[in-house]
């Protein structure tokens, strides 16, 4: 729920909040893998993709 909007709108809101994190995301990322350091190269390597749902922090891992 969103304070003062109206049901038919929040889908809308939710949109482009989505799109303009996302853009925010790939300027001020959250966490950086280092280049240099062994254990971040290997997990960068099986990472696919980091999601939220439902308040859950989901990864999707690869194997090697």
């Amino acid at each position: 729920a969103i304070d003062n909007v109206p049901e038919s709108l929040i889908p809308k809101v939710q949109n482009i909040a989505q799109i303009t994190l996302a853009n925010m995301m790939q300027v001020y990322p959250i966490y950086q893998f280092k280049s240099d350091n062994l254990k971040h190269s290997l997990a960068k390597a099986v990472l696919k993709s980091v999601e939220v749902k439902n308040e859950t922090l989901l990864l999707t891992l690869s194997a090697l």
